[in-house]
């Protein structure tokens, strides 16, 4: 097995592992929602964004929270262009 093959093989596999997990980074948050994750940052001082945790050091977003978020907030709905 050679060196690439190794690595696209560690990708997958943490792919999975985070596909499975109830729980998003900012990172990942920022994604879904095509922004950065100085916006997520902000949505939240802002008092404007999804509900989060802090787990070991990192703060996280419950998916089922998020879900929510996104057909509560005014915000989430324009993003994503989602009918009120």
């Amino acid at each position: 097995m050679d060196f690439d093959e190794t690595q696209r093989r560690l990708v997958e596999i943490a792919k999975a592992r985070s596909a499975q997990s109830p729980w998003l980074t900012v990172e990942q948050l920022a994604i879904k929602f095509n922004v950065t994750v100085r916006t997520i940052r902000r949505l939240h001082e802002a008092k404007l964004g999804p509900p989060r945790v802090k787990r070991s050091r990192r703060w996280v977003y419950d998916r089922a929270a998020v879900e929510e978020w996104e057909r509560s907030s005014p915000w989430a709905q324009k993003k994503l262009r989602i009918p009120s």
